[in-house]
């Protein structure tokens, strides 16, 4: 589901969701309706009582060609020419992080909780993507240690920029002090951070795929 308010644009997505070809269609289909001059806010959300799937899951179509989709989606993402805003709610799975991580700006709320897979972070970009931007330390006592990620965890760890007890507020202040500033080449200048203290995705992501399809091979 997408609206389109004062060149700000929401999508929400099934935070405890497993990859598949539907999911795939529904994050590609933000991208190529996102536009110059906009932000696109992912509203991420699970359900507080549910039964949490672990990503990727095991669905029919699943190998390492629709994970390298999936990555190379994700990295579109990161590639838009405008700001980006996740929101966290309920009870996720990595599905959650994966989307946060590809985000400018994150907001956490309160009670929600990222589940981690009982045999640890899926060795995607994820990893990756928690090495660049928090820092390897940080990301290790994340990928090896931490079975959930809760709020103050998120916050202390840099992995979200915001706490809230009510989404909506937040979100709407964030929103409305983002439509007065002006983002020229966002997507250069977000690149360059990327970039800047791990080396490149093309690089990296050979050994990644690498590393999911030995562990699809022994499931």
């Amino acid at each position: 589901m997408t609206t389109n308010t004062s060149k700000i644009q929401h999508f929400k997505v099934d935070g405890n969701s497993i990859l598949s070809n539907s999911l795939l269609d529904q994050i590609k289909s933000i991208i190529d309706s996102a536009t110059e001059n906009s932000c696109l806010v992912v509203q991420i959300t699970g359900k507080k009582d549910q039964q949490l799937l672990t990503w990727p899951g095991s669905a029919p179509e699943l190998n390492v060609h629709l994970i390298s989709q999936w990555e190379q989606t994700l990295r579109q993402i990161e590639l838009l020419n405008i700001v980006t805003c996740a929101t966290i709610e309920g009870n996720c799975n990595e599905c959650g992080l994966q989307l946060l991580l590809a985000t400018d700006f994150r907001i956490f709320q309160k009670d929600a909780t990222i589940n981690i897979n009982d045999d640890g972070i899926w060795p995607g970009m994820a990893i990756h993507r928690l090495a660049n931007q928090l820092g390897t330390s940080v990301a290790r006592r994340l990928v090896f240690f931490e079975k959930k990620i809760i709020a103050d965890k998120a916050f202390e760890t840099n992995l979200v920029d915001l706490i809230a007890n009510d989404i909506e507020i937040e979100k709407n202040n964030f929103l409305s002090n983002i439509t007065t500033i002006r983002f020229p080449s966002i997507a250069l200048r977000r690149s360059l951070l990327i970039e800047a203290t791990s080396e490149p995705f093309e690089t990296a992501l050979g050994s990644h795929l690498a590393a999911c399809d030995r562990l699809l091979r022994k499931n």
